[in-house]
């Protein structure tokens, strides 16, 4: 038992068990990102928002990046991912598979972590999706004056400096608008870990993990102490 408890503590120290940890959380990572990209493109996605949620900042966060949604399949992922080394362990000592059953529980530094890489970004992307909505609520009324505007030049030289200025100014929103679309797709580019975070996180999540499979080693424990005990009874 002292060796079965071993194996399952050193675990965490294989490298494919923390690079299936660390492949996870960039993806985790990514997805989230996304889901905040393709939201604050949708510009009206929070028209109707509660406005205590811009108090909480890290609360929007959460919820535009989707991050329940991600870290439960993050769960699912590294539940398929890891628990096979832990019962191949299992399996070196005849221990049934069903014997060592594993839930895993992710520690909450994944999702803070992730809303605090995005956090210091969050008034320039709010920003860029306030011009997005602009452009969405006001683009109809400015469609119709370049209508009126776009058959002729003569329309332009009667109206003289004003019309020429007013012709600029009607050019203006969709190139704000590209600019705020750029803008967004910018910053969430750039928004990437820290690769010593993620080193930490890798390594907090490997201890999380680990003192969750050595719980279950402990009933595994019991099992075993208990199996003379149930052959002497049967003979």
């Amino acid at each position: 038992m002292a060796r079965f408890r071993r194996d399952i503590q050193t675990l965490k120290n294989r490298p494919e068990f923390g690079e299936k940890i660390r492949a996870g959380l960039l993806s985790a990572f990514d997805e989230a990102r996304n889901t905040l990209l393709t939201r604050l493109l949708e510009r009206a996605d929070d028209e109707h928002a509660d406005p205590q949620d811009e108090q909480d900042i890290d609360a929007l966060i959460r919820r535009l990046t989707g991050m329940d949604e991600v870290l439960a399949r993050l769960r699912v992922r590294l539940n398929t991912e890891l628990t096979p080394m832990a019962l191949d362990i299992c399996r070196s000592y005849d221990i049934r598979d069903d014997r060592f059953t594993l839930d895993l529980e992710l520690p909450g530094i994944i999702g803070t972590a992730i809303g605090a890489r995005i956090r210091p970004m969050w008034r320039t992307l709010r920003a860029a999706q306030s011009v997005l909505r602009t452009f969405e609520e006001n683009g109809h009324v400015l469609s119709t004056v370049v209508r009126i505007l776009a058959p002729g030049t003569k329309m332009l030289m009667k109206l003289g400096a004003a019309g020429a200025i007013t012709a600029v100014a009607l050019g203006l929103p969709k190139a704000t608008e590209a600019g705020a679309r750029k803008l967004i797709r910018t910053t969430l580019r750039n928004a990437e870990l820290d690769p010593a975070e993620v080193t930490s996180m890798v390594a907090q999540v490997a201890e999380r993990i680990t003192a969750q499979m050595d719980d279950r080693a402990q009933e595994v424990e019991r099992f075993v102490s208990e199996a003379p005990a149930s052959v002497t009874s049967v003979a």
